[in-house]
């Protein structure tokens, strides 16, 4: 991939929901299907900075509707939400 990319490093946990959620656009799909282990328990993923900031705004979105209980205490699923979304901060 191009040297501008940024590396996004995932844990098992995030490389499951990735796989397993149907909240992606097509461009982002493709994406996760270039996740690269490194081990059993790390991945990681090249991605140019706008499409690691598309999946930052996917996140975020689905991180409102779903991320909080009705104490505003994160989900299990929150929790993977916003580790994500730090993950996936473009650094460039």
């Amino acid at each position: 991939m191009d040297s501008d990319n940024i590396t996004i490093q995932l844990t098992h946990e995030d490389v499951e929901y990735l796989r397993n959620t149907d909240i992606f656009d097509q461009n982002q799909i493709e994406a996760i299907q270039n996740i690269q282990w490194i081990s059993n328990s790390a991945a990681k993923l090249q991605l140019p900075p706008s499409l690691s900031e598309s999946f930052r705004s996917t996140f975020t979105e689905r991180l409102a509707c779903v991320g909080f209980d009705e104490n505003y205490e994160a989900t299990t699923e929150g929790k993977i939400l916003e580790n994500l979304i730090d993950q996936f901060h473009s650094q460039i």
